[in-house]
C-alpha cells in the first residue's frame, strides 16, 4: 500500500492534526511526502524545479513518485505476484520479497473478507480487517520489529520518548484499518456477483434481476430476496421457484411461495415492470413463460 501522505485531502487533514498538536516538522514532511509523490502533484513539482535549472531535484522527485507508485503495485492483487515475479528474473531479489510481502497481506484481507461475507457485509469488513491484522501479527513475528498497522503502536500508546507524534500515528492507524475493510469487502462484493450472476444463468435471467450492487449472502435462497420486495410492494423480475404456478395468478399466491424463507440481509431491488395487470382483474399476474428469453 502507498504512502497516506500522498493521498489528497487525507494528506493535509494528517498535517492539520499534526500542526495543532504542536508536531510542526512532522507536519511539514507530511506535506513534502505530498508534493513529491502524489500524482500529478509531483509531476508538477518537478516541473517547477526542472524550469529552475535544478534537474538533480527534479530527477529525485520523480523516483520518489515511482518507489511510491511500486508500493501500491505491489498490493494490488495478482498485479504484485507478476512484479515479484519480473523483480525475480531481473535479479531484484529485495523487492521480490517485498511485492510478495505485500501479496501476503493483500491475500489476508481477502481471506478475510471472503470468510466474513456470510456474516454479511459488516462481517466482510470485520475479515478484511482481521486478516490484515493477522499477517501484520505474523510479519512481526518473524521479523522482530512491529509491521504494518501494528508500526503504529509506539506513538499511539506515547512509547516514542522524543518527536511522539500521536496525531499522525492516529490518521495511519485508521486509514490502515479502513483500507483493510475496504479490501475485504471489495473481495467479499466480487465473490458475491459472480454468485449472483451464476444464479441468474441457471434461472435464464440477467442478474440484475436478482441484485443491484448490494450483497445477497450465500445463506438466502434468490427466490427469497424477490419475495421480500414483492411483499413490500415493489415489482421486480422474478426468478423462478421450485412452486409450479398458473399462467396467471393472484400477487398473494406468488407471495406466499417466499414465506418460508428468514432473510440474511435484504437486497435493494430496482422498481420495475416485470409484473404486468392481466385483463381479468387488477390483482392478477401475468407470469412469463418458464424459458422465454427477452427479445
Amino acid at each position: 500500500m502507498g504512502s497516506v501522505n500522498s493521498i489528497p485531502v487525507i494528506s493535509q487533514f494528517k498535517s492539520f492534526l499534526q500542526a495543532i498538536s504542536g508536531q510542526i516538522e512532522a507536519a511539514k514532511r507530511t506535506q513534502l511526502d505530498f508534493i513529491h509523490e502524489c500524482p500529478v502533484v509531483s509531476q508538477i513539482t518537478s516541473f517547477i524545479q526542472a524550469c529552475q535549472g535544478n534537474l538533480a531535484a527534479a530527477t529525485a522527485t520523480q523516483m520518489r513518485f515511482l518507489a511510491n507508485l511500486s508500493h501500491v503495485a505491489d498490493a494490488l492483487p495478482v498485479v504484485g505476484f507478476l512484479k515479484g515475479l519480473v523483480h525475480a528474473i531481473l535479479g531484484d531479489m529485495d523487492s521480490m520479497i517485498a511485492s510478495f510481502k505485500a501479496q501476503g497481506r493483500t491475500a489476508g484481507c481477502i481471506v478475510g473478507g471472503l470468510a466474513g461475507m456470510f456474516s454479511g457485509p459488516l462481517g466482510a469488513y470485520a475479515g478484511g480487517v482481521l486478516g490484515g491484522l493477522s499477517v501484520d501479527a505474523l510479519y512481526s513475528l518473524i521479523e522482530g520489529e512491529l509491521h504494518g498497522i501494528f508500526a503504529s503502536l509506539p506513538s499511539l500508546l506515547f512509547l516514542n520518548k522524543k518527536n511522539n507524534d500521536f496525531a499522525g500515528a492516529v490518521v495511519d492507524f485508521v486509514f490502515g484499518l479502513a483500507a483493510d475493510a475496504l479490501a475485504g469487502c471489495n473481495a467479499a462484493g466480487f465473490a458475491n456477483g459472480i454468485r449472483i450472476r451464476n444464479l441468474g444463468n441457471r434461472h435464464h435471467g440477467h442478474p440484475s434481476q436478482y441484485s443491484h450492487g448490494k450483497f445477497v449472502s450465500p445463506f438466502t435462497p434468490m427466490d427469497h430476496n424477490v419475495g421480500l420486495a414483492h411483499e413490500a410492494g415493489e415489482h421486480v423480475h422474478a426468478p423462478h421457484s421450485h412452486h409450479d404456478h398458473s399462467d396467471t395468478e393472484s400477487e398473494a399466491d406468488v407471495a406466499s411461495d417466499y414465506d418460508d424463507y428468514e432473510p440474511i440481509f435484504p437486497v435493494r431491488v430496482e422498481k420495475t415492470k416485470a409484473f404486468s395487470v392481466a385483463a381479468g382483474g387488477n390483482n392478477a399476474v401475468k407470469r412469463r413463460p418458464r424459458h422465454a428469453h427477452a427479445d
